[in-house]
This record gives C-alpha cells, sequence and structure tokens, in this order.
C-alpha cells in the first residue's frame, strides 16, 4: 500500500505500530456483553472500546506521518506537474486522484481506508493460518510431509526461510495453496 516494509517504518514508530495492531486485533478476538446484549455497548464496561480507540488513533497518526512523508517528497520533487508516480502504490493512486480532483477523497478518508485494509488483512490472514494449521494437525501424515521438508531445507541452509524459499519447498506450497484456495 504504501511501497515500504511497515516493519522496518522506523524502531520507534515500528513497536508502536506492532503493538497497536496486536491490541486492536485482541479486543476484536474477545467476547463481551455487548456482543450477546446489544443495549450494554454504550457502557463499554470492560473498557475494551476505549482501548480500540486509542490504539486506533496510534495507528492513523502513524498513516497521517507516512502521508505527509509522501505529500512532502512530492512537493520536493522535480515532476512537471506535480503529480509524482514513482513509487505506483495505492497510496500514489489516491493522492494522484486527489490531486487532479477526480476523487473526493481526503486524507482522513486515506487514513480510515487503509486502517480498515490494514486490519481486515492481518485479522483474515492469521485465520486463514490458523484453520491451515488445525488442518495440518487434523492430518498428521501431511503435517509429517511438511515438517520433514522443512527441516530438510533447514539443514541445507544457515539462515531463517524466506517467502523467496518457497519454491524449493514444493510441499509446503501446495499446501499454502490449498489452503487459501479453499478460503
Amino acid at each position: 500500500m504504501f511501497s515500504m516494509d511497515l516493519a522496518q517504518y522506523g524502531f520507534e514508530s515500528r513497536q508502536e505500530f506492532k503493538d497497536a495492531v496486536c491490541a486492536l486485533l485482541e479486543v476484536a478476538a474477545k467476547p463481551s456483553l455487548p456482543d450477546l446484549f446489544p443495549i450494554l455497548h454504550s457502557l463499554d464496561l470492560l473498557g475494551l472500546l476505549r482501548r480500540d480507540n486509542i490504539n486506533a488513533t496510534k495507528l492513523l497518526t502513524i498513516f497521517d506521518s507516512i502521508i505527509n512523508e509522501r505529500l512532502q517528497a512530492r512537493s520536493t520533487s522535480s515532476s512537471y506537474d506535480g503529480i509524482a508516480t514513482t513509487n505506483k502504490d495505492v497510496l500514489d493512486l489516491l493522492l494522484n486522484l486527489n490531486m487532479k480532483d477526480e476523487s473526493s477523497f481526503s486524507q482522513f478518508d486515506m487514513k480510515h481506508l487503509f486502517l480498515s485494509l490494514y486490519i481486515a488483512g492481518m485479522d483474515t490472514t492469521s485465520s486463514t493460518l490458523e484453520w491451515a494449521i488445525a488442518e495440518l494437525i487434523r492430518n498428521p501424515e501431511k503435517m509429517e510431509m511438511a515438517r520433514f521438508e522443512l527441516v530438510k531445507h533447514m539443514k541445507n541452509n544457515d539462515r531463517d526461510i524466506n517467502e523467496a524459499d518457497i519454491s524449493q519447498l514444493p510441499y509446503l506450497h501446495a499446501v499454502i495453496k490449498e489452503t487459501l484456495c479453499e478460503v
């Protein structure tokens, strides 16, 4: 979305970002009385809504700073029409539409869109991986085949497994593809 790895965004910001995302997902996963009795929603007996708002505000602040950094970089670039598309990412697309007045998307709207997309993506990814692991646990022979392939690969390489290694792990690749196709 931003042509940047948010895990590498800056040490302090990275930790704040990670903590806020984890806290939001944790609060969303907790059952609460208002889920059963909607009339209690406004009372916020457990303080979940307050914590949710604090963490969402932290994420919105981080997204706001990313957008402002991009706007600053655009203003100093030597683009002939003031519209730079060097990154060709979602943020650039939205900023271009905004600068050309082709969209009524404001910076406020962009921040909230990124918040929704990021949280939804994190939640569905973790749920999908949980489901895949549960299915592997239910099929011990398939789990053993995947484990054997990983152990063999790790013995041959003196580093952690990266996304680029998936081509050398055909069984695990098939498990991941099948999992994502089922969802």
